[in-house]
């Protein structure tokens, strides 16, 4: 059994989240570098998020007819 093909991609982008966040802690400061970590990997999971938004369609079910007296 091997690891699925939506969660090797969520670790290579935590990843290379980590490493951009790593390069910012060295330059400015500790927390500068985890809020970077946390927008860079929220923000692909949001996107993941969204494209399956997208790809379910909305069922349109007809207006339920009005009785009129």
């Amino acid at each position: 059994m091997g690891i699925s093909m939506d969660l090797m991609k969520y670790i290579i982008a935590a990843g290379v989240s980590f490493i951009i966040s790593i390069a910012a802690i060295i330059m400015g400061n500790f927390l500068s570098g985890i809020l970077i970590f946390i927008l860079l990997f929220g923000g692909y999971i949001l996107i993941n998020v969204v494209k399956g938004l997208e790809k379910e369609t909305p069922v349109n079910n007809p207006p339920a007819p009005t009785k009129d007296n």
